[in-house]
C-alpha cells in the first residue's frame, strides 16, 4: 500500500471509531442527562 492509502485508511478508521463511540456514549446516558446536555447545546434565542 502507498503511504497515501495508509494515511487515508487511518483517518477513516479514526472518524468511524469516533462516531461509534459518540453514538454509544449518547445512547448509554440516562434520559435526564441527555435532556440537560441538549438544552445546553441549543443556542439561546434573542428577540
Amino acid at each position: 500500500m502507498e503511504a497515501t492509502q495508509i494515511g487515508l485508511t487511518i483517518l477513516i478508521a479514526i472518524v468511524v471509531f469516533g462516531t461509534a463511540i459518540n453514538y454509544f456514549d449518547h445512547r448509554m446516558k440516562p434520559r435526564e442527562v441527555r435532556e440537560q446536555a441538549r438544552r445546553k447545546a441549543q443556542p439561546k434565542r434573542t428577540q
